[in-house]
């Protein structure tokens, strides 16, 4: 939830809308991101005005692997899958060099040293040849 000075916009992300204790063979194995989950849920956004009416807003969903990141980013690195189009959407535009992963990689060694010594950590602090 986002609040502003001219209302709050809000998203509400449902993986699955319950469990069935008759599911829990087919559960059993699932790992959390890699296929969807049964009784699929939903995502919306919904848009606050102040003093106005809530509007919400319809978003599309993917129930696949990681809400569908991992086909996508697989097309990309590794080209469509047979019979399957080209990736021409956000994932094709987006990449990331070795700088990006390192940077990516600093931020969480900074938090992990923060939390162990309760202070605020710089990137520079590591030292790395960024």
């Amino acid at each position: 939830m986002f609040n502003g000075s001219q209302g709050r916009l809000e998203l509400e992300v449902v993986e699955s809308t319950h469990r069935n204790p008759a599911d829990g063979d087919v559960l059993g194995g699932l790992i959390h991101g890699t296929d969807a989950l049964p009784h699929a849920g939903h995502a919306k956004i919904t848009k606050q005005n102040l003093w106005g009416q809530a509007m919400d807003i319809p978003v599309h969903y993917d129930h696949a692997g990681h809400g569908g990141g991992d086909d996508r980013m697989l097309s990309v690195l590794f080209g469509p899958a047979p019979g399957e189009k080209e990736e021409t959407g956000d994932a094709s535009k987006q990449t990331a060099n070795e700088r990006d992963g390192a940077m990516a990689l600093a931020v969480g060694l900074l938090a992990n040293e923060s939390f162990k010594n309760g202070q605020f950590m710089h990137v520079k602090d590591l030292q790395l040849p960024l």
